[in-house]
């Protein structure tokens, strides 16, 4: 809560209204593709825990590998859909962006589709620590993502970019926190 309120007078003092409004509109769409895990990881995680208090560690496994093809599945669909449609779709006059050219929209909205999808996997390696016991690692784990993640963010636009560096300053350190969670499991 803090980082996100924090936020909003550090893009602005940066970016300026107009900025800080494109950043609001161009992460809203990803944002909305966060919800396209149609709540396979919490599922998943619920069933996994309960195999496992049941000694199915087989099941368990099974679960956890089926989840993760099906959730690398849905995000190749995201990121191939989102990308196929930034390039059809006059997305950059339709928004009526004027901070960033064409290009960079676009590959700014493939980067935070990317960290979307990163983080479906983060919530399926959350599931593998509930089942195991330690929730509270596994949520210890997400906060270190949301921190590295803000990190990024603030790292690019303290070096004076632009939304595209905010972009990708986001998903690396949303990726090297799922590194650090994934080494952790």
């Amino acid at each position: 809560l803090i980082m996100r309120l924090a936020e909003i007078p550090l893009l602005l003092s940066f970016w300026g209204a107009q900025g800080y409004g494109e950043w609001l509109m161009i992460t809203a769409l990803p944002t909305a593709l966060a919800l396209s895990d149609g709540g396979m990881t919490k599922t998943a995680q619920r069933q996994m825990t309960m195999q496992i208090a049941g000694k199915n560690e087989i099941g368990a496994l099974k679960t956890l590998q089926s989840t993760w093809i099906t959730l690398l599945i849905v995000s190749l669909v995201l990121i191939t859909g989102s990308v196929l449609a930034s390039n059809a779709l006059p997305i950059h006059e339709l928004l009526k962006i004027v901070t960033i050219n064409n290009n960079s929209l676009i590959t700014t909205i493939t980067l935070l589709t990317i960290q979307v999808t990163i983080m479906f996997q983060c919530g399926l390696l959350r599931g593998i620590f509930t089942c195991r016991g330690q929730y509270a690692t596994g949520e210890l784990y997400q906060v270190l993502i949301y921190v590295l993640s803000f990190t990024g963010l603030l790292i690019a636009v303290f070096l004076g970019g632009d939304i595209l560096a905010a972009a990708s300053g986001l998903t690396i350190g949303t990726l090297i926190g799922f590194l650090c969670m994934w080494i952790g499991v």
